[in-house]
């Protein structure tokens, strides 16, 4: 199953085929651990993972704000959100709440703490939408996994700030000089 859009394959070989073709090189994991670097800030990552998900897509193509602990009152950052592991023992050491189960938006990074919250998130958040847009072109996709890998690979973008048209920070790749950077407003 593709980690990005989930698509499902019956080999690894159609697999590695989709992830190459459909989604790009940095989507590729490697059999052992490789050497990777990222064009974006020149961070170096030593990982069988690929330079999507091992870096570009953490630190590059979520916004700042969904590090947020999800409770409203709460000023505490989650470090890793790659996994709910971080989240859970924040949650259990800092509020006493122990959730079994954390519920992720495929429209967003959000994560919620319950099938209610995650209703109405979509309801209210993304106005009972399907689809996310892109911020620079408008196409639609399934997944903002999908949208961010779109955005980085055929716009050379990343984010910063919200990832709404409205108030959209997006900067061009360390590959284009620093002053190409553009501000959708």
């Amino acid at each position: 199953k593709c980690v990005i859009c989930e698509e499902s394959f019956e080999t690894k070989k159609l697999l590695r085929d989709h992830l190459s073709n459909c989604h790009g090189k940095i989507a590729l994991p490697t059999s052992i651990s490789t050497v990777k670097t990222c064009l974006t800030c020149g961070t170096v990552i030593n990982s069988k993972k690929s330079l999507w998900l091992g870096h570009i897509y953490y630190q590059h193509m979520i916004p700042q704000r969904y590090f947020n602990c999800p409770l409203e009152d709460c000023p505490k950052t989650i470090s890793k959100i790659e996994d709910d592991y971080n989240l859970k023992t924040h949650l259990l050491s800092y509020h006493d709440l122990k959730i079994e189960r954390i519920y992720h938006c495929h429209l967003c990074p959000q994560k919620l703490l319950s099938a209610d919250d995650y209703a109405g998130h979509l309801e209210i958040d993304h106005d009972s939408s399907i689809e996310v847009s892109c911020v620079v072109c408008t196409k639609s996709f399934k997944k903002y996994q999908l949208m961010a890998l779109h955005l980085y690979e055929d716009h050379t973008s990343i984010f910063r700030g919200s990832f709404t048209p409205e108030s959209s920070t997006v900067w061009k790749c360390a590959k284009f000089p620093i002053e190409s950077k553009r501000i959708i407003e």
